[in-house]
């Protein structure tokens, strides 16, 4: 699992949600070894969890026949604590449950490099958009 190694204080208050911004869906597939970016299209929190298993899906998908590098472009620095159900109000702040990442629309998310398939890169977004929850997009460069 992703976390923060020193933090100095673990519990934070909550911010105002940002303004979305808009995004540009760009499908040009004419990708000869560069580098593919999958950005968000939506905002939302992502979990140390659903990070690791978006990273796994793409290095399954990455090893059945083309090579590549996964890199990850976020990190989870919020922690996320609530109370259990059942206790009575005060008493201070809940635990950490987890850590998670504030994602912006438009803000990219995993960063691929060496892929020259264009059904490679089409099964990896179809794979991811079931998993994460929003909606994803790809930029090549």
């Amino acid at each position: 699992m992703l976390k923060p190694n020193n933090v100095v204080f673990k519990k934070t208050q909550n911010n105002k949600k940002k303004k979305d911004f808009s995004y540009q869906r760009s499908f040009d597939v004419k990708c000869f070894q560069k580098n593919i970016f999958l950005f968000s299209a939506e905002s939302g929190v992502l979990t140390s969890k659903l990070l690791e298993t978006g990273k796994l899906i793409i290095q399954k998908i990455l090893s059945k026949g083309s090579t590549g590098v996964v890199l990850l472009s976020t990190f989870p620095h919020v922690p996320i604590s609530h109370k259990a159900i059942g206790v009575r109000m005060g008493k201070g702040k809940g635990p950490v449950f987890f850590w998670g990442a504030k994602i912006n629309s438009g803000q990219v998310i995993y960063e691929i490099r060496g892929v020259t398939d264009k059904r490679v890169l089409y099964r990896i977004h179809k794979a991811l958009s079931y998993r994460l929850p929003f909606k994803l997009g790809f930029r090549i460069s």
